[in-house]
């Protein structure tokens, strides 16, 4: 089940621009806060938050598109 969820994730992200999954990946995978983002982006603190909700936005409805996102929601937690 678990490959089975990590194969949707990466469809899922292959269907996002390159700097939604930039943002997700900085935010998730390097633990990076809102601030650091935007410092590593050279975008304004705001930005990044929205960028960052936009992209999480995006990913949820590419999992949904596949029709395979069945645990999506967990994705925001």
């Amino acid at each position: 089940m678990r490959a089975e969820t990590i194969a949707e994730l990466r469809r899922a992200l292959d269907q996002l621009e390159e700097i939604d999954r930039e943002v997700l990946v900085l935010r998730h995978l390097e633990e990076l806060s809102n601030h650091e983002v935007a410092q590593v982006l050279g975008i304004d603190k705001d930005a990044a938050s929205k960028r960052y909700l936009r992209a999480l936005d995006r990913l949820k409805n590419a999992m949904s598109l596949t029709g395979e996102g069945r645990d999506h929601e967990r994705i925001a937690e």
